[in-house]
């Protein structure tokens, strides 16, 4: 089963995707800040990362280079509202950056392509 981690600190947006990926048979886990991120790729390894840009702890997209070193492996998703970080989230290491507010079928596709790319 795929493992898929999202990062947003807004819990409403959190537990959406987090319910949406469940009954598409992903095993999916929320959280809401970037220290919480870090322990739980260590622990739950998941296969993907759902990483939202402004977390109240940092820059998601800063921190995509650091979750690599954590695992190699791991394919990350950025999403934000602004549009234009589409390329630095590509730089340094995202699969595919998605804006908000996103598409949850464009989601789950970008999910399957991310896992089907390792």
């Amino acid at each position: 089963m795929t493992k898929v981690l999202i990062v947003d600190d807004e819990i409403e947006v959190g537990l959406l995707l987090q319910k949406f990926l469940t009954r598409r048979h992903f095993e999916a886990q929320s959280v809401q800040d970037l220290a919480s991120a870090r322990q739980v790729i260590q622990s739950f390894n998941p296969d993907v990362v759902i990483l939202d840009n402004n977390l109240p702890d940092g820059s998601g997209i800063e921190t995509i280079p650091e979750f690599k070193t954590i695992s190699s492996e791991l394919q990350i998703i950025a999403i934000s509202a602004m549009s234009h970080l589409h390329d630095q989230a590509l730089e340094q290491g995202a699969f595919s950056f998605l804006e908000k507010p996103i598409s949850l079928s464009t989601l789950q596709d970008n999910i399957l392509r991310a896992v089907g790319h390792k």
